[in-house]
């Protein structure tokens, strides 16, 4: 730009190089937001990638079937409970699907999700690959006492909701000491976690009977899992072997195949051989009576 009045062609300079200026300050900003958002969506994907192998796909496909359920795609009476169906009709997925329906997108969707979350990946965590059979079967169990149950009370068309506490009260069981943050910064121990939970259903107006049915089905397990062995030396729920070699064979090598569980590497151990290799620990689960108090307690936000 050619002025012949100098002070006209400074003011012209000024308002090039400030327009010039906050172009570089917005590409720098919009470049900044951009970098937040992939580290944002790395840090999702370490996340997802991390989550242990059953929590990860269990979770998945509760997600994908919500969605599908809540734009019309999937109609949810197709994967209901119901035995007429199920028996004489021969839609034996029915015995499974109920148990991956939570409902529409919402916020009790999401707030199911992280109870779902919570409970499977810590219960998870507690079974290294060597115990994988046990973790399955000890899921196929909780499954069959939920339906069960919810047969009892009427409530066996979807059963998601009495299994996803009853691995959360059998968690909770094996952990009592564990400090958790529940709901507005409340520190409750894990022993009083479930209780808590039907605690906040009951100010909130919702029905409880599908966390009791969770808590007879958990507390079953308990029971002849780990209390009758102890007292009487019969355990009725010992992991079939042929169970084991089948989950052994077909489902273990998948889950070491798509990530390093656990830090788990190198071949598989046969079962039983771990548990050979394993001293006995004085801290070592005991029906009812608590673990001892940890030194160092880690808040475990929910």
């Amino acid at each position: 730009f050619f002025f012949n009045d100098t002070a006209t062609t400074e003011i012209y300079t000024e308002q090039i190089v400030g327009s010039v200026r906050c172009v570089q300050e917005t590409d720098a900003e919009y470049m900044g937001n951009s970098f937040r958002n992939i580290s944002t969506e790395m840090e999702f994907q370490q996340w997802y990638q991390d989550m242990p192998f059953i929590t990860k796909w269990t979770m998945t496909i509760i997600v994908a079937v919500a969605g599908l359920v809540t734009f019309g795609i999937l109609p949810p009476m197709w994967l209901v409970l119901i035995y007429e169906d199920a028996i004489f009709k021969l839609q034996l997925w029915r015995f499974f699907t109920n148990f991956l329906v939570f409902g529409k997108f919402s916020f009790a969707f999401i707030f199911k999700l992280v109870f779902i979350y919570f409970g499977l990946k810590n219960l998870e965590n507690m079974y290294k690959p060597g115990k994988y059979p046990e973790f399955i079967y000890l899921i196929l169990v909780n499954g069959f006492f939920s339906v069960l149950f919810s047969t009892i009370c009427d409530e066996h068309y979807f059963c998601g909701s009495q299994l996803t506490f009853a691995l959360l009260y059998i968690y909770c069981k094996k952990n009592p000491m564990e400090k958790v943050s529940f709901l507005f910064g409340f520190i409750v121990s894990t022993a009083y976690l479930p209780w808590a939970i039907i605690a906040y259903h009951l100010l909130a107006g919702a029905p409880i009977l599908q966390d009791l049915i969770g808590i007879a089905a958990g507390h079953s397990y308990i029971f002849l899992k780990d209390v009758l062995p102890a007292s009487h030396r019969m355990d009725y729920l010992r992991t079939p072997k042929f169970f084991e070699r089948f989950v052994n064979k077909y489902i273990v090598p998948k889950i070491l195949g798509s990530s390093n569980v656990y830090g788990f590497q190198g071949q598989f151990p046969q079962p039983g051989g771990e548990r050979q290799q394993q001293q006995p620990q004085g801290n070592a689960f005991r029906p009812f009576q608590g673990r001892g108090v940890r030194l160092d307690l880690s808040l475990i936000h929910i």
